[in-house]
């Protein structure tokens, strides 16, 4: 009955648990160290300004308050997955970062490794359900209050 259903490309917010099992995907949480494959984390390479200063007026930088102002718009969950995906790529962009395999969940991002095979890649550009199992492997960067991560995001910045 699956494969006669009719797919079309989603965003990450529109995926359910009945498209991860359609597809055969499994989802692996790991440690963030086990994710990277480090031994420590690295620190952040940004300006000092946004570690330690949470208000866009308050920011000496124009360039840290643009960043800060994208963080709160996309905190208002009634702005939208639009200003979600603008403060992903300016948030990117100063870190020099790509997109792909990461997905943001309100302000707080989420890394994937997702093993794209040749054959997990013609059932993509058919649109058909592969019959093999796609072993995804996620982490979520540690962040100080982990149970408030979908409600704070990036937004807290006591350690």
């Amino acid at each position: 009955m699956a494969a006669n259903l009719i797919r079309s490309a989603k965003s990450g917010s529109g995926w359910t648990l009945n498209d991860v099992e359609a597809y055969h995907i499994s989802l692996n949480q790991v440690d963030p160290l086990l994710f990277f494959g480090l031994q420590e984390l690295p620190q952040p390479s940004v300006d000092q300004e946004l570690l330690s200063n949470a208000d866009a007026d308050a920011m000496q930088q124009d360039c840290n308050a643009e960043l800060i102002t994208y963080l709160d718009l996309a905190m208002i969950p009634e702005k939208g997955e639009i200003a979600v995906d603008d403060f992903a790529v300016e948030l990117f962009r100063v870190l020099g970062y790509v997109m792909p395999g990461i997905v943001m969940v309100g302000t707080s991002p989420v890394f994937f490794k997702i093993p794209v095979t040749r054959t997990l890649s013609a059932h993509i550009r058919r649109g058909t359900y592969p019959p093999e199992e796609t072993h995804v492997t996620y982490c979520y960067p540690p962040v100080p209050r982990p149970a408030r991560r979908h409600s704070e995001g990036m937004k807290p910045l006591e350690a």
